[in-house]
């Protein structure tokens, strides 16, 4: 889910829930942005930047995805 005010293009991270302690990814958009508690689906990596894009999630039954 979504834990700053939003993501956007620029800036804002997402929370990935593991069986230990939750991963706080740092995370963007390449449209609409997304606003805290939304859940979010990873659609794609940039490892160069160290960068997960997301998309809202269409229900809420989808969680944040790796």
């Amino acid at each position: 889910s979504v834990i700053t005010p939003h993501v956007t293009e620029k800036s804002g991270q997402v929370r990935r829930e593991t069986g230990a302690a939750p991963l706080l990814l740092n995370a963007r958009t390449k449209g609409m942005p997304l606003s805290k508690g939304d859940t979010a689906i990873i659609v794609e990596y940039d490892a160069h930047q160290g960068i997960y894009y997301v998309e809202k999630a269409e229900d809420s039954t989808q969680e944040v995805q790796t």
